[in-house]
């Protein structure tokens, strides 16, 4: 069985790959990778807890909130723009 931690490192290396290709010149950060960044973290963070690598785990949930605030900032900016 693959680990969690590669499980979780892999969905958020596909979410870069995925911003990268899909940029182009907008130089915007887009809502569905922050998404998927997000989904990556939290697979991060339940490995890390029940793990017992609590302060992995903690580490992982401090980046994954960052995260969500980002992807609440740009969804604000986003409706405020339209």
């Amino acid at each position: 069985m693959i680990p969690l931690n590669l499980i979780g490192l892999a969905v958020i290396g596909l979410a870069w790959i995925t911003e990268f290709f899909f940029m182009g010149k907008r130089k915007k950060i887009s809502p569905v990778f922050v998404g998927v960044y997000i989904l990556g973290a939290g697979i991060l963070v339940y490995e890390g807890f029940t793990s017992k690598a609590i302060e992995i785990g903690i580490a992982n949930l401090l980046i994954l909130v960052a995260a969500a605030i980002v992807l609440g900032k740009s969804m604000v900016e986003g409706k405020a723009g339209d």
